[in-house]
């Protein structure tokens, strides 16, 4: 296949791994993503591709194939209107718990995804229970459960690090510019 607004053939590792970072062939992938290449800036691909790798980031599992991923957006109606600020849309998790599959997802506005998030974060840290305080977040930092390092560091919108304990992310969020 050639890509018309590159003008160059399916590249080898695109058919090679189409299927693992995409969960479906090459051909597939290509179809759903308008004949473009997979990085293309505001393809289909390249979103799907950066919301599994967000997930991925914040610990939240992806068991959603790209096919899926477009059938669900192109069901909405909502794909002109994704984004991440007021007014857009984006996918949800129901209750912002689970992993990203088929069922549990849903096109949300980005204000009422936002509002669950706020609704979980607060009953974590409104717990007596220390663990699951510690789940939660504190004066710049968030806790993710499973990792090597799970205290992640943002001071504003700026990403800090990782850190191995609470001590060393509150030192980084306070050292933090």
């Amino acid at each position: 296949m050639v890509f018309p607004n590159r003008g160059c053939a399916m590249s080898a590792a695109i058919a090679k791994n189409a299927m693992r970072l995409y969960g479906c062939n090459a051909e597939t992938l290509l179809k759903l993503n308008g004949g473009t290449h997979p990085n293309a800036r505001g393809s289909m691909a390249r979103a799907y591709y950066s919301q599994r790798s967000n997930a991925g980031f914040r610990g939240v599992a992806w068991e959603i194939t790209f096919p899926e991923w477009v059938a669900v957006w192109v069901a909405s109606g909502r794909w002109a209107q994704r984004g991440k600020t007021t007014g857009c849309y984006c996918m949800a998790r129901h209750g912002d718990v689970g992993p990203y599959s088929v069922a549990n997802v849903s096109i949300l506005p980005v204000r009422l995804n936002n509002r669950d998030a706020w609704r979980k974060a607060r009953t974590v840290m409104s717990s007596s229970d220390v663990a699951a305080h510690r789940r939660g977040s504190g004066r710049g930092w968030s806790y993710r459960e499973g990792h090597k390092s799970p205290y992640q560091v943002m001071k504003g919108e700026t990403y800090v690090g990782v850190f191995k304990t609470q001590e060393e992310a509150e030192a980084a969020y306070a050292s933090a510019p």
